[in-house]
């Protein structure tokens, strides 16, 4: 938007265009004119948004006192969309992370891939559906990944030797 005010802030200031085109005087001011109701209309619709956003964050009913003037105003330029979509986060579940696979059992993922691999040493994809089998349901729509994430971060307890996995 800058890059539009910008020539035209220029021809305002240079007089000198007046004298050769006098009417192009009263069109730039308009466009001037037009272009800055536009931004301000923008800008009261982006902090009225934002003001949603903090208020979605911080979980907070006020939102700050400069925002929350401009609310009103952003309220008429666009339509409210609802602030939190989806489960909204219980006390002990950690912000800004997705839900945790779980067991039908209780076991994390990592204690059923030790049972699983207690017997014999196995690669990620038969560990995969060994954890499956057992009852284990990811959350992720890349198990593999979640399980490999887990397997090579840890070490003390998880070694790898030829693609296949055992126990320390």
């Amino acid at each position: 938007m800058i890059g539009y005010i910008l020539p035209i802030l220029l021809l305002v200031r240079d007089y000198s265009f007046m004298k050769v085109y006098p009417s192009m005087k009263a069109d730039s001011l308009h466009k001037y004119v037009a272009l800055h109701e536009s931004l301000v209309k923008e800008k009261s619709a982006l902090e009225g948004r934002l003001a949603q956003i903090n208020q979605a964050l911080s979980g907070s009913i006020t939102a700050p006192a400069r925002v929350a003037a401009a609310a009103p105003a952003a309220a008429e330029a666009a339509p409210a969309k609802p602030a939190l979509r989806g489960r909204s986060p219980s006390p002990g579940r950690r912000r800004g992370r997705g839900g945790r696979g779980r067991s039908a059992t209780g076991k994390s993922l990592k204690l059923m891939a030790l049972d699983v691999i207690r017997s014999k040493p196995l690669t990620r994809q038969e560990i995969l559906d060994a954890v499956r089998k057992d009852g284990y349901v990811f959350s992720s729509t890349n198990p593999l990944n979640s399980l490999s994430a887990m397997l090579y971060s840890n070490k003390k307890v998880f070694k790898v030797r030829d693609g296949k996995f055992s126990a320390v």
